[in-house]
């Protein structure tokens, strides 16, 4: 089961690659990491009259890693019990060894 949801995060992960090109073949740099609220303001307001893009433009790695830091977190958290599992039945097939 935490196959899949690894295989789902992993998915959900971004890279600053695809922000730039949503940025500029798309404006849509916020859209990019799921920030749609955000994003239909700043094509509102014209991008914050120029303003905000050109503040965006230097934030494009805070954005990435903002948003993957969540999910890494939670992959991380994964990994960790995935090992914890594996362990423990290595250690279980040991004893069962050892008592035979």
């Amino acid at each position: 089961m935490s196959s899949y949801r690894k295989i789902e995060l992993e998915k959900n992960l971004t890279t600053k690659g695809n922000v730039w090109l949503f940025f500029l073949l798309l404006g849509c740099p916020y859209g990019a990491v799921g920030k749609w609220g955000l994003q239909i303001l700043f094509w509102l307001t014209g991008g914050g009259f120029g303003i905000w893009t050109f503040i965006t433009i230097f934030r494009v790695g805070t954005l990435v890693e903002n948003h993957n830091r969540p999910i890494r977190i939670e992959l991380e958290s994964i990994e960790r019990k995935e090992k914890e599992e594996a362990d423990a039945k290595q250690l279980a097939m040991l004893a069962a060894i050892k008592s035979s």
